[in-house]
């Protein structure tokens, strides 16, 4: 029969228990299913805790399961592993939670002004007093001798009066030691509990429903069947050692874990197979190595999330992947095989990408992408490639394979333009079930992406301070340099830097000189590749001010110029002019004409890189068209919030809005009573962004029309449909009234 009492420790009796094992006859475990130490690296919490237990506040009780074996009583901590350790780690170490705040502060300035000169020695007596007394195990080996020693050659002094420093310090040491006595004395209640064994995990989901808020996977852990099977990967054996060997760190005995038998007997459940086998795959595959820094003990969701995507269309149904493990518990090593198989063919597609050459790319290529997209592309794959119920190859894979191979290369690059992945993880989901990578791009869709990109990067004000390189400059160059760089150069040694071809140092003087108020210095068509002999021994000249880095390099200025840079003497002129203040127009024009001429020619090898045909037509002007991200699907299947940002996206690209159309939307009368928006929909200044209380009201990103910027509504109620939908379907025709629709995704 289920009992459940209480009894209580005094933190002494715990710490023991903690410490050796046992207290007693009463031996303390830790069940495997417990979640990890999660204050480990929270100093905060862990003081505040203390904090607590000396102001006598409640802290909560300690919950145990209790047993008896072989006479003796086993405890098992079912709740209270975080308040259990600390406890564990202050009376074994008080001093490393020491602060000067406890001792006297008119004892503390005393001593300033009896030992120092001015407020760097201030901080020089803080830092001894700090590190002496967090360097002791407890307060009882405080020597105030070895203190004043310490004091007098950090100071440079020639002598401290011992008993002036004493006399100032002894009643607080004395305080600190009581403290602690009176502390290990403290009891703290914890609940016994008797009862069947396999009502454990809902006890333990149960009980942290509140505090440090579990994530799926510690509920997963518990709530999960226990059932062990059989699993020959070694590698996913061994990243749940690791994980127990972690959560038990010597510190504690994990109930039921013998390291030796675990590894030799090869029996996992289907929690601790998912969590291997994600340790694993992140590991393994460059494409997924999200989440690298993870404890042992925490699991990694990349794993979790694929085999649902891979097999479910919902991320509702993540807490059912279990069933997934144990229909093939019989035959893991397929499962395996298959996962890995997508993995491997999606990296193979983005290779060109990710492996290319550059000096921030390691061997083992960079990640560009988020979570969400590798995870699309790969469960997109799988769904394609195989049944589901026995993961038999699909008879028609050869011919879809064909086409993933062509067009998931360009739904990459598009993805990252766009940042079509930074919200919400249900486009996964949608994506598989409309089959969105087998269907065709348009080159107009991919340009008008890039003219997006770059038009968004043209508003940048940069002055003193330049914007890095980014993931999309990245994948825009190196699409670019794609069909420039040859296989010669990818396995050379040679590395290659990313070079502003109007030189930062030069753009930043260009404008401290006419008084302007900043150009986009950072724009794409001011980036190339240039090897990193050639350009860093030209420093901050470009290619035509100081050409003696050629000697350097080995390359002549006509490889520099069809290879790297794209450019002809008579486009960089202007940077051999001396500029005077009020010349920040003439500069201006300058650089931006520069812009918009490499801009047309880089563009044009990004689209043929990418696969397209391209006519001069397309290149000069591509013509403004809507195309269809916009279904009834879409509109009834995504979040209001992310239909306005999507849509104001593609409206502002093909520029369907009006003077009448804008002005209109920063009415507010006019937004309530036609999108049902409590704000204007749009802002023409930052300042305008924050509502009367504080609050964000707008989109961080900047939206364009008509050559000005506006900021986009963020207060967005799904209730807002029925206004919403209509009046953006009335935009959107606007662009589709003259041309065929093309359907994108």
């Amino acid at each position: 029969m289920a009992e459940c009492k209480v009894e209580r420790f005094t933190l002494k009796e715990l710490s023991d228990a903690l410490t050796k094992g046992t207290y007693g006859n009463i031996k303390i475990v830790v069940p495997m299913f417990q979640r990890g130490k999660r204050w480990d690296k929270n100093a905060d919490k862990e003081s505040k805790f203390i904090d607590s237990l000396k102001r006598n506040f409640p802290v909560g009780t300690l919950l145990f399961y209790k047993t008896v074996e072989d006479g003796k009583e086993i405890y098992t901590l079912i709740d209270g592993l975080q308040r259990s350790t600390t406890i564990k780690k202050y009376l074994t170490n008080p001093t490393r939670y020491f602060n000067l705040s406890q001792l006297s502060y008119d004892a503390v300035h005393d001593l300033y002004d009896l030992v120092c000169t001015d407020e760097a020695q201030k901080r020089i007596v803080d830092d001894c007093i700090l590190e002496y007394v967090r360097g002791l195990k407890n307060f009882g080996e405080f020597n105030m001798i070895k203190l004043i020693t310490k004091l007098k050659d950090s100071l440079n002094l020639q002598n401290i009066a011992y008993d002036k420093v004493d006399e100032l310090l002894k009643d607080s040491i004395d305080s600190l030691k009581r403290e602690y006595d009176n502390l290990c004395k403290i009891e703290i209640p914890a609940l016994i509990y008797t009862g069947p064994e396999d009502t454990l995990p809902e006890i333990f989901d149960r009980v942290n429903s509140q505090g440090v808020a579990l994530t799926d996977y510690e509920i997963f852990v518990a709530s999960w069947p226990k059932d062990r099977f059989k699993v020959e990967n070694e590698n996913i054996i061994a990243e749940n050692i690791k994980k127990y060997n972690y959560l038990g760190s010597g510190e504690y005995e994990l109930q039921g874990y013998n390291e030796t038998e675990f590894k030799n007997n090869k029996l996992l459940n289907a929690f601790e197979y998912v969590f291997g086998l994600s340790k694993y795959l992140c590991n393994k595959y460059d494409s997924l190595k999200f989440n690298m820094n993870l404890e042992a003990d925490i699991a990694n969701p990349v794993g979790f999330e694929l085999l649902n995507a891979c097999f479910f269309s919902s991320h509702k149904t993540l807490k059912d992947v279990y069933k997934i493990v144990l229909s093939y518990k019989n035959n893991l090593d397929k499962l395996e095989k298959a996962l890995e198989t997508c993995v491997k063919f999606i990296e193979g597609c983005i290779s060109p990408i990710t492996r290319f050459k550059s000096n921030t790319h390691g061997d083992n290529g960079k990640i560009f992408h988020s979570q969400l997209q590798i995870l699309s592309l790969v469960s997109c794959t799988f769904r394609l490639r195989y049944n589901i119920d026995d993961l038999t190859e699909k008879n028609d894979w050869q011919e879809m394979k064909r086409t993933l191979e062509k067009n998931v290369i360009q739904y990459y690059v598009l993805d990252i333009i766009t940042k079509y992945w930074h919200e919400g993880g249900g486009k996964i989901y949608t994506a598989n079930s409309e089959l969105r990578y087998l269907k065709p791009i348009h080159e107009k869709i991919i340009a008008n992406a890039l003219d997006t990109y770059s038009d968004n990067i043209m508003l940048r004000h940069e002055s003193k301070q330049v914007k890095g390189v980014s993931e999309p400059d990245y994948v825009i160059l190196n699409v670019i340099y794609m069909n420039t760089f040859t296989a010669r150069d990818q396995l050379s040694n040679q590395k290659f830097d990313v070079e502003h071809i109007a030189t930062k140092k030069q753009m930043i003087s260009y404008i401290k000189d006419t008084k302007s108020d900043g150009l986009p210095i950072s724009h794409i068509a001011n980036l190339c590749y240039l090897p990193q002999e050639a350009n860093r021994s030209k420093h901050d000249k470009n290619f035509y001010q100081d050409q003696n880095y050629l000697n350097l390099s080995g390359l002549t200025l006509e490889e520099i110029e069809t290879k790297y840079s794209f450019t002809k003497k008579s486009d960089l002129e202007w940077m051999d002019i001396t500029y005077r203040e009020n010349d920040d127009e003439i500069l201006k024009d300058y650089y931006i004409g520069f812009l918009s001429s490499r801009y047309k020619l880089l563009k044009k090898k990004f689209l043929q890189s990418l696969g397209f045909t391209v006519e001069e037509e397309v290149t000069e002007q591509v013509e403004k068209t809507y195309y269809g991200d916009f279904d009834e699907n879409y509109f009834i299947s995504h979040k209001i919030g992310e239909i306005m940002r999507a849509c104001f996206s593609t409206i502002s690209s093909y520029e369907l809005l009006d003077e009448d159309d804008i002005e209109n939307l920063q009415n507010e009368e006019y937004s309530k009573n036609n999108l049902g928006c409590n704000y204007p929909v749009l802002v023409d200044h930052e300042d305008k962004t924050i509502d009367y209380n504080g609050k964000k009201r707008y989109y961080s990103e900047p939206i364009m029309f008509n050559r000005r910027t506006y900021y986009l509504c963020n207060d967005w109620y799904d209730e807002d449909r029925e206004l919403v939908i209509p009046w953006l379907k009335s935009k959107l025709e606007k662009g589709n009234s003259e041309e065929e629709f093309i359907h994108f995704l």
